[in-house]
């Protein structure tokens, strides 16, 4: 992986990193993957371990806050099924300069585990490792934080200075109140990226009627700028992705970090 180019982190993401994932600051030093002992055990073979770029891209996964679950998965793990998917993942990240010029983000909507969360962050780890600052979270995360001024102080300065932003699982709500509070916040992180041609990435269940019917100032301005994608398919998280992890534990192999 020597064509990474590693964006420089400042000092006060560092400590935010440090709060978010306290156990990670006393093994910082520790390789996530071979343990330091310069080999792990992957497909049936010993591989060397390049420990130096294992470090690098869980600290800049986590600074992205990228669960740890992610953080092995790799194209290869897109199933034959979801070949345009690929396809389309991939332009979008080969032309990512233009797409941020005009701040042209996707939807990703559909069913239940069919990989829209996937989608998402296989775009995060490829412009990560491209140098690109960013940020995902999950619908119902940012609507606790905004609860509370200091964490909503924090989470929009992670949301407006990333170059490629992530909001996963748009719901719909439960009650009227909930509806009025879930849209505020919607709209808030929304707006300043559409105005400031901030492209960002969105997975949701909710069809686009549902989406519009729930949400339609915030639809209407997401109209301008994203793409709508479509993916569909069976859980993959109830059959395929629970197999690798049986298979990988039956084996005590350790995937690397990707």
């Amino acid at each position: 992986m020597s064509d990474i180019v590693w964006r420089n982190i400042s000092n006060s993401e560092y400590e935010n990193l440090w709060k978010r994932f306290p156990t990670l600051r006393a093994n910082a030093n520790i390789c996530p993957t071979c343990n330091d002992s310069g080999f792990y055990q992957f497909e049936s073979a010993s591989n060397e371990c390049d420990c130096d770029t294992q470090k690098g891209l869980r600290r800049h996964y986590l600074y992205a806050n990228i669960g740890m679950r992610y953080h092995s998965l790799s194209f290869d793990d897109l199933y034959e099924e979801k070949d345009d998917l690929r396809l389309f993942l991939e332009d979008y990240i080969d032309n990512f300069n233009f797409n941020a010029r005009y701040g042209r983000g996707v939807i990703f909507h559909g069913p239940l585990g069919t990989g829209k969360t996937f989608a998402q962050i296989l775009i995060l780890k490829s412009l990560i490792k491209r140098g690109y600052k960013a940020w995902f979270d999950s619908f119902t995360s940012v609507v606790d934080k905004f609860s509370s001024a200091d964490t909503k102080q924090e989470l929009m300065s992670n949301i407006r200075s990333a170059e490629i932003f992530a909001l996963d699982e748009i719901i719909e709500p439960m009650s009227s109140r909930q509806h009025e509070y879930f849209a505020e916040v919607y709209e808030s992180v929304i707006r300043y990226r559409v105005e400031n041609s901030l492209p960002t990435l969105i997975g949701t269940n909710l069809d686009n009627e549902q989406h519009e019917k729930w949400y339609p100032r915030v639809w209407s301005l997401l109209n301008m700028v994203q793409i709508p994608v479509l993916v569909s398919g069976t859980d993959v998280r109830a059959s395929q992705a629970k197999d690798v992890v049986d298979m990988l534990i039956t084996n005590r192999e350790v995937r690397p970090i990707q």
